[in-house]
């Protein structure tokens, strides 16, 4: 968030003079800005918990909120302007963002837990086979 509030601060932000080029590059800024930032946030929704619809939702409000501020912040900037379609582009980025670390997320929540012995089936020793397991018989 904060690197997004600070080169929203720039005024006159261009990667090109070159309107062909310009465009397209910032665009792609902002896909992969608020595709991080809303992965991130479904990431920290979801420390202590699965993943779920209700957690994605909330990060998807949370992300596209923080990009409507970001295009306000940037209409009060000298050279900036708030552009609705920025906000939209923000949210597609998130929804890729929230989608990638759904998957990821829901991937690892089908391993299975470390034992006592940091690996493999609870209660077995470090082979996984019950050797050197002080509980085994």
């Amino acid at each position: 968030m904060g690197v997004i509030f600070a080169l929203s601060s720039v005024s006159g932000l261009r990667v090109s003079q070159d309107a062909e080029v310009d465009r397209p590059l910032r665009t792609l800024a902002h896909l992969a800005a608020f595709g991080l930032l809303g992965g991130l946030v479904l990431y920290a929704l979801c420390a202590n918990a699965r993943p779920s619809i209700a957690r994605a939702v909330v990060a998807m409000a949370i992300t596209t909120l923080y990009a409507v501020g970001d295009e306000l912040h940037q209409s009060l900037v000298p050279d900036r302007s708030g552009r609705v379609q920025d906000v939209a582009i923000d949210a597609l980025g998130a929804l890729a963002g929230l989608a990638v670390a759904w998957l990821v997320l829901r991937r690892g929540a089908g391993l299975p837990k470390a034992g006592p012995w940091g690996s493999g089936p609870s209660g077995s020793g470090p082979s996984g086979d019950g050797a050197n397991d002080p509980g085994a018989s």
